[in-house]
């Protein structure tokens, strides 16, 4: 394999350069759906960080605390953020399966709904609160699949793996391959996500590809350690290497993957991959047994907390407060000082994000969709 941009496109540092080091909304998503506790977490870090949330919030808190019927409960949807989105899921969850229809009937107009925070919320709330209701959950996620935007299609697909609807693969399957060129948006993430937790075959083969054409989203290497087989071995290796000339994190994420493939698919596979490089590359044959020890003798339980978003979710040692104190000092000031142009990705977190961009809050959602206009309504003039 020569190192071309034709042959090797996943070695072009224009594509590397395009890394996301944020989470996507998708993975924050499943993350509070593999476990409610996540919600909790965050509220309570947000709570010591801006004390003064509490206060704006404890209205709303207490009015979904004492919605009597699920009814009142879909109601109070669009109030149901900040501090007020755990008591929200943690009422739905109260709910039986009496609950589906009425959920899936409010997820059906919800692509009417004009505001796309309001619509983005709502689908975020409802394809959630599905997740706990079991078969009847999935069915109904089926059933009204196609009467979904596209946002509302990445969560549900995600919602579809958690849930373990087996039927539900070739739903996600269509919706993957008709996002998967769509580069400005992280919708392909949510069919990933559906396809892995469902062990379906061919998420192995999206991922290579994927990989081969040098996709990088920040998913990707936490997926491939998941789901990887030995199509990406090769890639990973020139990455591991070759790559840290362009970026020391990316080689060190594909390291990390490689290490997972390898205790999946072996060492002699692993050495047969490394032989098609060629001397070339990577010496001698002894050169390429020592490089196959190498990955194996580190433990897959490295990889798997290296990756640990993937693994095992979001824990509290992972909240840093301090950082969290300082974003929202600077982001208060940054809005004190009147509007700025929108600032690159990479300027994050020390200056305030642009509308696109990731959340200063860490919820992987776009700042739109999520705090932009809570931190408007904080510092509006009265």
């Amino acid at each position: 394999m020569k190192n071309s941009g034709s042959s090797t496109p996943f070695l072009s540092p224009e594509a590397i350069s395009r890394f996301s080091p944020f989470p996507s909304a998708q993975t924050m998503y499943r993350a509070h759906l593999v476990d409610p506790q996540f919600e909790d977490i965050i509220a309570q870090a947000t709570a010591q960080v801006s004390p003064e949330v509490w206060e704006r919030d404890r209205g709303d808190i207490q009015r979904i605390e004492q919605a009597a019927t699920v009814e009142d409960v879909l109601d109070l949807t669009p109030i149901a953020s900040g501090l007020a989105e755990p008591p929200w899921h943690r009422r739905m969850r109260q709910f039986g399966d009496e609950a589906v229809p009425l959920i899936t009937q409010r997820l059906r107009g919800a692509r009417k709904i004009e505001d796309d925070h309001v619509r983005s919320l709502t689908y975020e709330h409802l394809l959630s609160a599905l997740r706990w209701k079991g078969e009847a959950g999935a069915s109904a996620l089926l059933d009204c699949f196609d009467e979904l935007g596209i946002y509302g299609q990445s969560l549900a697909c995600v919602s579809l793996g958690l849930l373990d609807a087996r039927d539900a693969a070739p739903t996600i399957w269509a919706f993957y391959a008709s996002v998967k060129r769509d580069r400005s948006e992280d919708y392909l993430v949510g069919a990933l996500w559906g396809l892995i937790d469902l062990q379906e075959p061919r998420a192995a083969d999206a991922l290579a590809e994927l990989l081969f054409e040098g996709r990088y989203f920040y998913e990707l290497f936490g997926f491939l350690s998941l789901a990887g087989d030995i199509q990406a071995v090769l890639p990973l290796l020139l990455l591991s290497t070759l790559g840290a000339r362009i970026s020391k994190d990316v080689a060190q994420h594909a390291a990390m993957s490689l290490v997972s493939i390898g205790h999946r698919v072996g060492g002699e596979s692993l050495l047969a991959e490394f032989e098609k490089v060629g001397s070339g590359l990577t010496g001698q044959q002894k050169h390429r047994e020592g490089a196959v020890d190498d990955i194996l003798a580190t433990p897959p339980q490295t990889a798997q907390e290296y990756f640990a978003l993937f693994y095992r979710g979001l824990q509290p040692e992972d909240i840093d407060l301090d950082e969290l104190r300082a974003m929202d000092r600077r982001l208060e000031q940054e809005l004190e000082d009147g509007p700025h142009p929108r600032l690159r990705p990479s300027s994050l977190p020390d200056e305030k994000p642009g509308r696109n961009d990731p959340c200063w809050c860490g919820s992987g959602k776009k700042y739109k969709h999520c705090h932009l206009r809570e931190d408007q309504r904080r510092h509006r003039p009265d």
